[in-house]
């Protein structure tokens, strides 16, 4: 065989090569990628995750606007029954309205769901206490 006639066939195996490099180095962007995106995902903030009913709750919250972050919550847990966070957000919003008794409930209820929130639990539940100590040292 002569070169004249491998020439073709060189250049179709470079040809071939250069493919196979370049659909190599396409899949390892895109798994790359894939691996950052997952790395990320183990840090990513929970509210991304956030059900779009508490998306601004805490903008709720602070406006006062305690009966529309009421009903949302309410219909959040219809769908998931021990969601913290809307355990958390009813119990703040009978909070600011002095409802201490059905606050009290919902923190409990928050407490049970995820112990990990306890700490903010037991500090409004602190609150509640001095401020009913306070009402009985009043009456008296």
């Amino acid at each position: 065989m002569e070169v004249s006639e491998l020439s073709p066939l060189i250049e179709s195996i470079s040809s071939l090569s250069y493919r196979f490099t370049f659909i190599a180095g396409l899949l390892t962007v895109f798994y790359l990628t894939w691996c950052v995106r997952l790395f990320m995902s183990w840090f990513r903030d929970d509210a991304s995750d956030r059900p779009p009913e508490l998306i601004g709750a805490d903008l709720l919250i602070e406006q006062a606007r305690y009966e529309q972050l009421f009903k949302k919550c309410h219909r959040l847990l219809k769908r998931r029954p021990n969601n913290v966070e809307a355990h958390w957000y009813i119990a703040l919003c009978y909070y600011h309205k002095s409802r201490y008794d059905k606050a009290r409930e919902y923190f409990l209820k928050t407490k049970k769901a995820n112990p990990h929130w306890a700490e903010g639990v037991d500090v409004y539940l602190g609150y509640m206490d001095k401020l009913e100590e306070a009402d009985v040292a009043v009456q008296h």
